[in-house]
């Protein structure tokens, strides 16, 4: 003998059955009609389809028969109701990236009169439930800021959490990472965690749409001078006249990780001679481009 059971309820629209032998896995794919081996191990399982997404919470209250298959025997068909509360996602939505826009320096983040953008916005919610944010590290450093997604526009205050946006719908928010002016933020790569939330207030969104996100951003160590084998900081002598395009013997010779140029500027201060003989550092001194290896004055120097 064996038994039916198949759903009496919008059958198809939202779950499936699963037929399992033994509890050792499925023996056929998802139906909304199975046919039972009477055993005492044979029994289904009802599960939601997994090509399903909910934007809104809704509470389905539904039923499936089970009658038995054997033309010798006449079984009363049996029923069983069940609810099932189905959650909303919280969605992650189109503004969302946590990919960092590149690598910060600590030296440029602490020169900063304004906030720095990452390039990581946080963007996940839903049409009823409005989205609580808060860093739970770096906080020192580190902000959030309301960002328009349509326009990039970054608006409010900078703060390490905020409450209640609206992410989901129309005319939805995110929130933008930032450091902040003027940071004071040591090198290396930073885990940003973040406790993503809804208002306690708010009985359409549970406990269970609090979740932890992280992202991760680079803080890159500030370029150190590094000294040339051709520097030389001592003059070679006493300098006499004919002074007409004449070295000291000094030479800069400075260079910083991977920047292509550097830049070499006398002063315009003025020094003071003996005989109390005033003069201008530009007046009377001038830089020229060398070759390095040939010691030969470059063209244009």
């Amino acid at each position: 003998m064996s038994y039916i059971i198949e759903g009496g309820y919008a059958p198809g629209d939202l779950y499936q059955f699963y037929r399992f032998r033994n509890d050792s896995g499925t023996s056929a794919d998802g139906f909304f009609r199975l046919t039972l081996t009477n055993s005492a191990t044979q029994h289904a399982t009802l599960n939601v389809r997994t090509d399903l997404t909910f934007n809104s919470e809704f509470t389905m209250i539904s039923e499936v028969s089970i009658a038995g298959s054997c033309d010798a025997l006449s079984l009363t068909v049996r029923t069983a109701r069940f609810t099932i509360k189905v959650l909303a996602q919280r969605n992650i939505r189109t503004a969302e990236s946590l990919v960092a826009a590149g690598a910060f320096r600590t030296d440029r983040l602490l020169a900063s009169s304004t906030a720095v953008t990452t390039g990581i916005v946080f963007q996940r919610g839903t049409m009823r439930c409005p989205t609580n944010m808060t860093l739970l590290n770096h906080a020192d450093y580190l902000r959030l800021q309301h960002l328009t997604p349509s326009s990039k526009a970054l608006t409010g205050a900078l703060a390490t959490a905020h409450s209640a946006v609206a992410m989901g719908g129309t005319n939805a928010r995110a929130l933008a990472l930032l450091f902040k002016a003027g940071a004071t933020v040591t090198a290396g790569v930073l885990t940003v965690s973040l406790k993503v939330d809804s208002p306690a207030s708010n009985n359409a969104c549970p406990a269970a749409f609090a979740q932890t996100i992280t992202a991760k951003v680079t803080a890159a160590a500030s370029l150190a001078w590094t000294t040339g084998s051709n520097d030389a900081t001592t003059a070679t002598g006493v300098l006499g006249s004919p002074f007409s395009n004449k070295p000291t013997g000094i030479k800069i010779h400075r260079y910083a990780g991977t920047c292509a140029t550097m830049k070499v500027a006398l002063p315009n201060n003025q020094v003071t001679g003996a005989n109390n003989m005033r003069a201008r550092v530009r007046d009377i001194m001038q830089l020229r481009r060398m070759n390095g290896s040939t010691n030969a004055a470059l063209a244009g120097s």
